[in-house]
């Protein structure tokens, strides 16, 4: 009688153990359940996007966000290319050291500083703008809100690039009316 007591206390203990094990399974779930909703509860929107005569490749500027609208930290903004297809493909490291990379400045919940490496002189603003996360710059002393860049380049032999023009497309702040401002390098 007593050995048979003993064992139901050991499968007691052992129920026990099993108990607490799938508890702290079903509280890891829990965690991971939260990590994920609140991971899925960031949000990407485009802000500006770079098109070029070289070809049809279409480097994309978006911003992240929560759910509470809170800038992700610590580099709210991203680029990456759409190909000619419309296949996403991220920079190369040549092309975010040279060219198309992020040069952060300032960084606050609701408000980022950036340039571009290839323009590292031109700052972007992004900041809410009518309820909207939006890109703004200033072009020959004119604030826009930028949507759009188009770089004209001409090849020489050897595959060199020279730019032709900048072209900025987007809107002023001020009115909110649509701009194109064209920019012809030094």
């Amino acid at each position: 009688m007593k050995n048979r007591h003993h064992r139901s206390g050991r499968i007691y203990c052992l129920c026990s153990v099993k108990g607490m094990l799938i508890a702290a399974f079903a509280l890891m779930l829990t965690a991971f359940s939260g990590i994920i909703s609140h991971a899925s509860a960031e949000k990407n929107e485009h802000l500006f996007f770079i098109e070029r005569s070289k070809n049809k490749n279409i480097v994309y500027y978006d911003i992240c966000h929560d759910g509470n609208n809170t800038l992700c930290a610590p580099n709210p903004v991203t680029a990456y290319w759409i190909l000619h297809g419309g296949k996403k493909e991220v920079l190369s490291s040549l092309e975010k050291k040279y060219a198309f990379g992020i040069k952060p400045m300032d960084f606050q919940s609701n408000n980022y500083r950036f340039s571009i490496v290839a323009c590292a002189k031109n700052t972007i603003s992004v900041e809410k703008i009518n309820g909207k996360y939006r890109a703004s710059t200033s072009i020959n002393n004119r604030e826009i809100v930028l949507e759009k860049v188009y770089v004209n380049t001409k090849e020489d032999l050897f595959g060199m690039s020279t730019v032709n023009y900048i072209e900025y497309t987007g809107r002023t702040m001020q009115e909110n009316t649509p701009v194109k401002i064209r920019v012809v390098p030094e």
